[in-house]
């Protein structure tokens, strides 16, 4: 993905593709597809596509789907798993090369996390976005970071997760292990106003907001998240250009 966001692109692929990241597919792309609503024949940006996983799950509500991502080896993965996508490599510090006003969705997920400059590549996303277009931003929980935080405080063990985040106000990038231990991933933590005034600075209103909450049922199924039941793992929002 942007913004060299992992230590091993080919293993965290091969992750998804064979292991898979059970809360994104179980629990946070249906949050964030209920947000997106109905696209079909709308023309849709992936900003930060990945390996495609979640792309394709956009094309199958049958609209026009684009996909950019920094990582050429992700983006060589995409097109290999998934046809009748353009997917282009692409970062987002840079400028987007598209015309104005030019998309009727974009979705973000998981991305402005890791970038150092989230305003300008939203300032993009607003630039070409059509009035009244749609920017979904799927984000780690600014309380999420907070909880591993805390943990550590109070000498739980095993919250050896979002290292380097000691205060919730602050604006600093962390580390931690993804993919089963075979991947670092390196986040930005902010606390929720930083977003929430940018975007609104930008133009944006908030349409809507969605903090999904792990279900029962999956937590008897993947164990591992037991302690997060009653934690907000992503914050996902469904903003407006206007």
């Amino acid at each position: 993905m942007v913004n060299n966001w992992t230590s091993d692109d080919r293993k965290y692929d091969k992750y998804l593709i064979e292991e898979k990241d059970v809360y994104q597919e179980e629990i946070n792309a249906p949050s964030i597809l209920k947000l997106i609503g109905d696209i079909a024949g709308k023309r849709v940006l992936d900003a930060g596509c990945g390996n495609g996983i979640f792309t394709i799950k956009l094309k199958e509500l049958n609209a026009e789907v684009i996909g950019v991502d920094a990582s050429e080896y992700l983006i060589k993965s995409a097109q290999k798993h998934f046809h009748g996508i353009n997917f282009f490599v692409h970062d987002l510090n840079n400028k987007l090369p598209f015309e104005d006003s030019s998309f009727d969705v974009i979705v973000s997920k998981m991305v402005i996390e890791i970038l150092s400059d989230i305003k300008f590549a939203v300032k993009e996303f607003y630039r070409v976005l059509k009035p009244k277009g749609k920017l979904i931003i799927s984000n780690l929980h600014p309380a999420y970071f907070l909880f591993w935080h805390l943990k550590r405080r109070f000498g739980v063990k095993n919250s050896d997760r979002y290292l380097y985040v000691e205060n919730y106000f602050e604006n600093v990038r962390s580390e931690v292990t993804i993919a089963g231990g075979k991947v670092k991933s390196f986040p930005f933590h902010r606390p929720l106003q930083y977003y929430l005034n940018f975007l609104a600075d930008l133009g944006f209103r908030i349409e809507k907001i969605d903090e999904p909450k792990l279900t029962e049922n999956f937590v008897k199924n993947h164990t591992k998240y037991a302690d997060r039941i009653d934690v907000p793992i992503t914050l996902n929002m469904k903003l407006i250009k206007d």
